[in-house]
């Protein structure tokens, strides 16, 4: 996964991927579901506004964008 702030901008403002955990495919009882677990201290430093992104998916024979978004940040409606 990859957010940026708009489509043609280089900077990646947030990453996500399976491999450190931050995207997984859930297990029971979540099965089915996508998991999206970015750190509280991560999000603290994002600004909030519209962002954009993707997320890809690959195996072994192709790649694939599976997801595409648009993200809004808004702080401080909830609170840890």
């Amino acid at each position: 996964m990859e957010i940026r702030r708009s489509s043609p901008d280089h900077e990646v403002v947030l990453t996500g991927t399976t491999k450190d955990g931050t995207l997984a495919i859930g297990a029971w009882p979540d099965t089915g579901y996508l998991l999206i677990n970015i750190d509280h201290e991560v999000m603290k430093v994002i600004q909030p506004g519209d962002y954009v992104g993707d997320i890809v998916g690959n195996d072994a024979e192709s790649i694939r964008r599976c997801i595409l978004m648009t993200l809004s940040v808004v702080q401080g409606i909830t609170r840890p």
